[in-house]
């Protein structure tokens, strides 16, 4: 009876001591601070280098989107400009190995992908989103008016 006990107690701790694996985390990257060693360089079409410039009508291509894109978040909710822009470029200065991230689009009325919280898509709503090339001329076409609206984009250039 007492060797019953003791093989079962070591089999009991056997089965506490495996590590439990781990599944990753909701959640969108960290915000990190960008420091005065980087300059975001605004890429959009006919807009001047000033990365807080607002222009409006512009996306990325489908292809570059879909090659490029890192990450995406979509808000409904207002919130000021400025304060989503900075969360947007802190994102992506935050995102995996430094310098991964590379460019970054803020823009409202982008019309949600189909399956987004399982919905057929196309609700209007503020998205951010963060990509591992850098933004030029080229990887945008016009929107659909009324469509990616008040929209900055940057390109994140830091000293290492």
């Amino acid at each position: 009876m007492h060797l019953t006990i003791f093989i079962l107690s070591l089999f009991s701790l056997v089965i506490v001591a495996n590590p439990i694996a781990l599944r990753p985390r909701a959640g969108g990257p960290t915000l990190k601070p960008i420091p005065s060693t980087c300059d975001i360089t605004n890429p959009l079409p006919h807009s001047s280098c000033n990365a807080t410039a607002a222009t409006s009508g512009y996306k990325p291509t489908s292809a570059f989107a879909s090659n490029h894109k890192l990450y995406e978040s979509y808000f409904d909710l207002p919130t000021p400009a400025e304060e989503l822009w900075e969360q947007c470029s802190q994102q992506c200065y935050g995102y995996g190995d430094a310098g991964e991230c590379k460019s970054v689009i803020l823009a409202y009325g982008v019309p949600t992908p189909k399956g987004y919280y399982g919905g057929p898509g196309g609700e209007l709503t503020i998205v951010c989103l963060l990509f591992d090339e850098y933004l030029a001329d080229e990887v945008f076409e016009a929107a659909v008016a009324g469509q990616w609206l008040d929209e900055r984009a940057g390109n994140l250039h830091c000293e290492r």
